[in-house]
């Protein structure tokens, strides 16, 4: 009975070294599935480099090469354009407003090109301008009498008036625009000390639209934008914003 089962032990020793080892069909050489035994001792083949593996089977090769531990695998990772190879956006763009001669802008207009801007685009706009301050004596009832206050006006030595023949002061008299609150409230204060009986005059402020022009462009290189700051600088009133390239 012993002896049965230590024939038994040996065929399952005999079997699992059958496993263990396995003969190549080509060269009969022996050969383990997965490590050599090396100075250090059992060593995975994955580990070793290539020069120091010995002669697998055709097929084998790449099975280790796919069982290679994860933190060996390569990672992909998100590149920029600059580092696939792309070109990266160096684009500038950029708006010049606040010009009011068009010569002006015109003589920019050919500057920037001087520099290198490209996608050039020109126009123009009514702006907000200076607020002038208007001296009138409000609207009479009717035309005959603002005709007898500009009369009275001029036997004062008054001359510089006029009557509104239209609009929503029509039939005023209008006694002068300045550029100034002051100046106009001292025209004001004349006409009150000529006691002749006139309405009093009132001032009215007056907003002045002016014509402002723009030029819009883009260069390829930031560094050109130094260059051009330089020539904006010698436009009084014009300035530059940054805009989104399209």
């Amino acid at each position: 009975m012993r002896s049965f089962f230590f024939l038994l032990l040996l065929t399952n020793l005999a079997f699992l070294g059958w496993q263990y080892l396995q003969v190549s069909p080509e060269g009969g050489e022996l050969h383990r599935q997965s490590g050599v035994v090396s100075d250090q001792g059992l060593a995975l083949l994955t580990e070793l480099p290539p020069a120091q593996r010995p002669a697998l089977r055709e097929g084998v090769e790449e099975r280790l090469e796919s069982a290679a531990p994860i933190t060996q695998r390569a990672v992909a990772k998100p590149t920029s354009a600059a580092d696939s190879g792309g070109p990266a956006d160096k684009r500038y763009c950029a708006r010049v407003e606040g010009i009011t001669e068009a010569a002006e802008a015109k003589r920019l207009l050919e500057q920037l090109k001087q520099v290198g801007a490209v996608s050039l685009v020109q126009g123009s706009e009514q702006t907000p301008g200076a607020t002038n301050y208007w001296v009138i004596l409000p609207p009479y009832p009717s035309s005959e009498k603002a005709a007898e206050a500009a009369a009275m006006l001029k036997q004062r030595r008054i001359s510089d008036f006029f009557i509104v023949r239209s609009g929503e002061y029509e039939n005023a008299v209008s006694l002068g625009v300045f550029s100034s609150r002051e100046r106009a409230e001292a025209r004001a204060k004349e006409i009150r000390g000529l006691k002749a009986g006139l309405r009093r005059p009132v001032i009215t402020s007056r907003e002045r639209s002016v014509e402002s022009y723009w030029l819009r462009y883009e260069l390829r290189e930031i560094a050109q934008q130094q260059a051009l700051e330089a020539i904006v600088a010698d436009h009084a009133g014009a300035s530059v914003k940054e805009i989104t390239c399209k």
